[in-house]
């Protein structure tokens, strides 16, 4: 089942304060945010994209206080089942584990033979080791069951957002900073079906369109207006 099949109710505060509304016109966007926008620090926004749908349909938004809140109710976090998994790099694929720090060790070695290895390089190298020696560094948190069979590689787009690498961390404290993660990672990166704002950026995005109503150019909503 994909999330979009799963229906939210409108207009009612979900779990950790997020809020389901479908707003068709540009009034109907400015009017709801200018009453709503002190309760509400990000949104995501459904668009028009491909064939089908899997989150959210065009015109639908989801508000919420916290990336985490708006998150958990774009994907029907809770309802699909989307699990945070711990992979044991080290037990699983010890070969490739090891081939990693011998492999950033031979790198370094081969920098310094060849000179061309500076006191910045050897300062970040230094503080690499630190946060991923062969103790510290053996395996990291993935989600697993995501929607429509996708995996946690193709989940996030490859922003440098930092792995999860401590096995003792609880699940919950995992969830909410993988939820971030992805909202902070399909807002830069633009998936197309949903789009992910804070409070400055929406305000942006609704003034750039009233300029382009002024205008009269496309903008958002306007098939639905009435004339």
């Amino acid at each position: 089942m994909l999330p979009i099949e799963i229906a939210l109710p409108e207009r009612e505060l979900l779990e950790g304060g997020a809020m389901f509304v479908v707003l068709r016109t540009l009034d109907d966007l400015d009017s709801f945010w200018k009453e709503h926008r002190e309760a509400f620090k990000y949104a995501a926004e459904g668009t028009l994209w491909g064939e089908s749908q899997h989150y959210l349909n065009e015109y639908e938004w989801v508000f919420g206080p916290s990336k985490e809140a708006v998150v958990k109710a774009v994907f029907r976090w809770d309802q699909v089942g989307i699990k945070c998994e711990w992979y044991d790099w080290a037990g699983d694929n010890p070969e490739e584990h090891a081939y990693w720090f011998a492999d950033r060790d031979d790198y370094r070695t081969l920098q310094q033979t060849n000179n061309t290895w500076g006191e910045a390089d050897e300062a970040e190298y230094q503080k690499d080791c630190k946060s991923y020696s062969p103790e510290t560094y053996r395996g990291w948190w993935i989600l697993t069951n995501l929607p429509d069979n996708c995996r946690n590689s193709d989940w996030f787009s490859g922003w440098d957002f930092p792995e999860i690498i401590d096995p003792h961390m609880s699940v919950e404290s995992v969830a909410q900073r993988l939820q971030q993660h992805t909202f902070d990672d399909w807002e830069a990166s633009d998936c197309g079906e949903v789009g992910f704002c804070d409070q400055q950026r929406l305000d942006e995005r609704i003034r750039h369109w009233r300029d382009e109503q002024r205008m009269g150019y496309d903008h958002y909503g306007k098939e639905s207006e009435r004339d």
